[in-house]
């Protein structure tokens, strides 16, 4: 008994740290532990729960196909037959994988040095939002020049103030987030929600806690429903950002709260899973312009529905809408995941793996797919070209960041002495073992859980 606890413990201990400082750690015990231990701890490593990868995957292919300009695709967008569409997914489990990133650090390092890797990673991410924003108004302007169009891709990106009248004004914004152009709102509302993860954790703790979290969270998002909480996106007019975060943290905290344990996971219920398809179905005729259109509905009733499926606010419609389609995609996958299988599926993890990094290729990919669109008026081969193409350069990039995440120059060269499998059994364990536990950030590394956005 005494030494399947100490197998355990080694296991568990194990699955929290880097892969390179889990390579290291296996060529430090296997001459010392049995072999089942060293089979456990790759079982266990390697394990992760794919629905969350599939998801975010997904929606970062749906993102990448929707923000393309001219792209045909974009009227098979899930958006366009529902009242959520995959910026619900993306905040959503953006709110689990934070929780699954930070939370561990909060819990076992404590509040201080997990706030600390909370700001970090939003410098991460406030850097990736600068440098994508000047690297598309980059590419807008070299189309210009390109195809002699005068400002034609600079305007209709709505950047030409940037580069013309209020080029120190916007400059001044983009560095504070006082200016934020439509095409460039996920990550500054990344950014601010992250902010709120601190102040979410320290309400936690105290007694009552989760009832705090609870009236913090619903309180921010009515208040925000109410028009009393917004932040300008344009210097030199009275433009609010398009997602508001005060409103869009209601669904990244739903998304931490199921990861972290506060909120128990749905039962698989068929009553549930019925009515949530019935849902589905009724919003169709609603939400889908063409049948809409020839339905007919009166002015008022648009008007009211409007309020209730407002994107900038989070309306209560998406966010019912949203539950509806996460719960049947969560019965579909299968208890942790295991209906997920296939080429396709596992493709969407690689992706889902590295979300900012693919993120990020995604918004500058759209932009180039756009143009290539605009020069051949929309052929269908470059349509499939531009798409699946894409897709295909988006995975590489996953692949390539997962490399370098990986830090293969790190490892540790395994080496052999006669038939024995390690060299040197008595080497002192790697100074790397010996720290603290800690777990990534988001864009986990292969072997740990999914961490946080973008």
């Amino acid at each position: 008994m005494a030494q399947k606890s100490l197998n355990d413990g080694i296991v568990c201990f194990a699955c929290f740290v880097r892969p390179t400082v889990q390579r290291q750690l296996l060529d430090w015990l296997a001459p010392r532990v049995p072999m089942d231990i060293e089979a456990a701890f790759r079982s266990k490593a390697s394990s992760r729960d794919p629905r969350l990868d599939v998801a975010r995957g997904l929606a970062l292919v749906v993102i990448f196909a929707a923000h393309m300009p001219q792209n045909p695709l974009w009227h098979l967008m899930p958006g366009r037959f529902g009242f959520s569409d995959s910026a619900e997914i993306f905040v959503f489990c953006s709110g689990m994988a934070a929780a699954l990133a930070f939370g561990r650090i909060y819990d076992v390092q404590g509040w201080l040095l997990g706030t600390a890797r909370v700001l970090f990673r939003i410098w991460q991410i406030y850097w990736a939002h600068i440098g994508v924003f000047l690297a598309v108004v980059a590419m807008n302007v070299k189309f210009d020049l390109w195809s002699g169009t005068g400002t034609l891709f600079v305007e209709s990106m709505r950047l030409k103030p940037f580069l013309d009248s209020y080029t120190g004004e916007a400059l001044v914004g983009l560095l504070t987030l006082g200016y934020v152009p439509n095409y460039f709102d996920i990550l500054p509302l990344y950014m601010i929600v992250l902010l709120l993860v601190p102040l979410v954790m320290a309400l936690a703790q105290l007694r009552q806690g989760l009832w705090l979290v609870l009236v913090l969270v619903l309180g921010l998002w009515s208040v925000a429903e109410a028009g009393f909480l917004e932040l300008a996106a344009t210097p030199w007019n009275d433009r609010r950002w398009f997602f508001n975060p005060f409103s869009w943290q209601l669904l990244f905290f739903i998304g931490f709260a199921l990861a972290r344990g506060w909120l128990p996971a749905p039962p698989r219920d068929r009553r549930l899973m019925l009515a949530a398809i019935a849902f589905l179905i009724a919003s169709l005729p609603i939400a889908w312009e063409p049948l809409a259109s020839r339905i007919g509905y009166s002015p008022a009733f648009l008007h009211h529905l409007a309020q209730l499926t407002d994107k900038t606010h989070l309306g209560a419609l998406r966010v019912a809408h949203f539950a509806a389609l996460a719960y049947v995609a969560f019965v579909l996958a299968g208890e942790s995941g295991r209906n997920l299988i296939g080429s396709v599926s596992r493709g969407l993890q690689v992706l889902g793996r590295e979300t900012l990094s693919v993120f990020v290729a995604g918004l500058m990919l759209s932009m180039l797919g756009g143009y290539i669109l605009y020069l051949t008026s929309i052929a269908g081969w470059a349509v499939l070209l531009v798409n699946v193409g894409g897709v295909a350069i988006l995975y590489a990039v996953a692949v390539t960041a997962g490399w370098f995440k990986s830090a293969p120059w790190k490892a540790t060269p395994r080496t052999t002495v006669g038939e024995g499998r390690v060299a040197d059994a008595m080497m002192p364990m790697p100074a790397a073992v010996a720290i603290p536990v800690t777990v990534a950030c988001s864009d986990a590394e292969p072997g740990q859980q999914a961490g946080p956005l973008v």
